[in-house]
């Protein structure tokens, strides 16, 4: 939304609100548009295609992909200037380019890109690891990105316009919707009710719980934390729930199983996952399985060591076919991964992603320990039903804070005890525990919220 846009919308009353969104979301029909259709029906054709087709498309792709970024952004075209070009043939020449820092997109963004704002679908990066981020997509893209996203979750029975319950981290609500204790607005046209993230507290939540039993949404999507929030909230506390979806799918955030079984216990029906990210990283989607298949013709994921060459797990660098706009070649994001070797039954031939371990700072160091994985911090609380939420910064070497949440009538001191001793068992009896009971974690500027807030990495190696 522009300056004016957000200003009018601010003062406006809800019905007026409601209608403003809706009117800014038919920017859906031109997402829709263009070659959307036919590019939807080709994605649902090839979802069980053999594997060395798909490697042969996806082949094709890439060189289409590196020669128009080599002829179309002035920031590549010196970049790869000693670069012998004429030597990729397919896949495997990528190697030969050289690594793009986020810093380097951040700074040269005006030379990396191909098209003029005005002309583009402009998207902005959440910011959780740094400053927020611009980028631009061509229209053509921003089709060929949803006609993938949703030929995957129409398998599962998603349909556009059909009543959908999305946790949007975007700003929407007023002090009067505040007052109300209205978490939400309407659009009127596609059916989409948008719960702000920026309001999920546990005063909240009773109020979220009796909209969406009101709503009865069909589709729910939306951020695993704050869905987790709401559903243990409801398990804690006997609200009940009088709806059941058709599915849920989550983004955007590290899923966790311990987040699933809640979800999806609350809920009465199945959780997808996917990856992607605000940037235009390629696409991974969820199988009936509970396998995460990296998706071949959305681009390059590479799993690298510390020095950068492949590896079975570690960081991941990307390289986007659909960010032609502002062009993604080996980007290193920040996020980890580990490949599988298994061969799933779904159907899906493509490969299949063993774990995403999100981003590279999602840890706490200990010195007796090392690095203590998001995963095994997050299940410290698996047996305590008394913690609704928490987060663990760490600022210090020796030493970390523990922000927690608790539901009072389900949380003791014996809690507390048991809490403590998950965490010694995993980083040692050297490290500083300290507790803080607080009403609210701080989420980022999109709404996100992470479990780990590692402030040492730099120091870390």
């Amino acid at each position: 939304m522009n300056k004016l846009f957000q200003n009018i919308y601010r003062i406006s009353p809800n019905f007026v609100q409601n209608t403003m969104i809706s009117f800014f979301d038919l920017v859906y029909l031109r997402r829709h548009g263009g070659n959307y259709s036919r590019l939807k029906r080709q994605y649902k054709e090839l979802q069980t295609a053999p594997l060395e087709h798909l490697l042969d498309l996806q082949n094709t792709r890439f060189l289409e992909f590196i020669n128009y970024v080599t002829n179309h952004s002035e920031f590549y075209k010196n970049y790869y200037a000693d670069i012998d070009l004429s030597q990729i043939k397919d896949v495997t020449g990528i190697s030969l380019l050289p690594v793009m820092e986020k810093e380097t997109l951040r700074r040269n963004i005006k030379t990396i890109k191909t098209i003029s704002p005005n002309k583009s679908y402009v998207g902005h990066t959440g910011g959780t690891t740094g400053k927020s981020l611009e980028v631009y997509y061509r229209w053509d893209d921003i089709q060929d990105r949803f006609a993938m996203l949703d030929a995957f979750r129409e398998k599962y029975g998603y349909k556009f316009g059909k009543r959908t319950a999305w946790f949007s981290g975007k700003t929407i609500l007023n002090k009067k919707d505040e007052r109300k204790k209205r978490f939400w607005k309407l659009d009127y046209f596609f059916n989409i009710r948008y719960y702000s993230t920026f309001h999920i507290t546990q005063e909240n939540i009773p109020y979220i719980l009796e909209d969406l039993n009101w709503y009865q949404p069909k589709i729910i999507s939306g951020f695993p934390s704050n869905l987790f929030e709401i559903a243990n909230t409801a398990r804690l506390n006997d609200l009940r729930v009088t709806f059941k979806p058709d599915i849920i799918f989550t983004t955007a955030e590290t899923l966790i199983k311990e987040q699933i079984d809640v979800i999806e216990e609350v809920f009465n029906c199945k959780v997808f996952d996917q990856y992607a990210s605000s940037e235009g990283a390629p696409f991974l989607f969820q199988c009936q399985k509970g396998r995460m298949h990296f998706q071949l013709l959305s681009g390059i994921i590479e799993i690298v060591d510390e020095n950068m060459k492949p590896a079975q797990e570690g960081e991941i660098l990307v390289s986007s076919f659909t960010t032609r706009g502002t062009p993604l070649v080996r980007y290193r994001i920040g996020d980890k991964m580990s490949w599988s070797n298994e061969i799933c039954d779904c159907g899906d031939t493509q490969p299949v992603i063993k774990s995403v371990q999100g981003r590279e700072i999602e840890y706490i160091y200990s010195r007796e320990r090392g690095k203590i994985n998001l995963g095994n911090i997050s299940n410290c609380v698996k047996n305590l039903n008394g913690v609704v939420k928490f987060q663990i910064i760490q600022d210090k070497l020796d030493e970390i804070d523990v922000k927690i949440i608790t539901d009072q009538s389900h949380y003791s001191g014996e809690d507390e005890n048991e809490f403590k001793k998950e965490l010694v068992d995993r980083l040692g009896e050297l490290i500083k525990i300290n507790f803080h009971y607080v009403q609210d974690i701080e989420k980022s500027a999109s709404g996100k919220y992470s479990i780990v807030k590692n402030n040492i990495h730099h120091l870390v190696k």
